[in-house]
């Protein structure tokens, strides 16, 4: 997995208090890319994330589990070349954190998106989600976008979110599954910072 060196995408660095190495020193934790065709690491990740929080997602852990090696190769491939990028935080030097950052389709502004984003439980707490979050900026800001949304279920997520300066813009969705689940969105305005 090409997760060491410098925590960056396509050469800029994650803003995030780092080492020159990448690393923060008081917390252990490292961002790296996800390249295409590293997907052992993304499958692991986001498999146990929508088995401990499966509230969190819009999928499954049982549509996610069918999925062949042949679907999470070709899904790291698409995120590639569709100018996104897809990252994992290391804790102390072991798999613990994911998020992916990608254009958004159907924005007529060219706005990103941030999407997968969870970090183990046993992690939690050390600022992997602040890593990985600014890994996604850094990605949205160097593809141009304008903003960066994304919408959340979990209250915890949405202070880190509120920390990392998302802000709630008010617009409410419900999840398919389980029914009842509302998603808030929470933009982070890229154009005027």
């Amino acid at each position: 997995m090409a997760v060491g060196g410098t925590a960056d995408w396509r050469g800029v660095p994650v803003p995030i208090g780092r080492s020159p190495r990448g690393q923060s020193a008081a917390t252990g934790i490292e961002v790296g890319r996800i390249r295409a065709g590293e997907v052992s690491a993304l499958r692991d990740l986001r498999l146990a994330s929508l088995r401990t929080d499966p509230l969190a997602f819009g999928r499954t852990y049982e549509r996610e589990a069918a999925l062949r090696d042949a679907d999470w190769i070709a899904l790291t491939a698409d995120v590639a070349a569709g100018g996104g990028a897809g990252f994992i935080a290391l804790v102390d030097a072991a798999p613990q954190g994911l998020c992916m950052a990608l254009a958004l389709r159907d924005a007529g502004d060219g706005a990103s998106g941030l999407f997968a984003m969870s970090v183990a439980p046993v992690a939690r707490g050390r600022r992997a989600g602040e890593a990985l979050v600014a890994a996604a900026v850094a990605a949205a800001r160097l593809a141009g976008a304008p903003a960066l949304r994304l919408l959340v279920t979990q209250p915890t997520a949405a202070r880190l979110y509120a920390r990392c300066g998302f802000v709630d813009d008010g617009r409410r969705e419900r999840l398919e599954h389980p029914p009842g689940v509302v998603e808030v969105g929470m933009p982070l305005d890229l154009a005027g910072s």
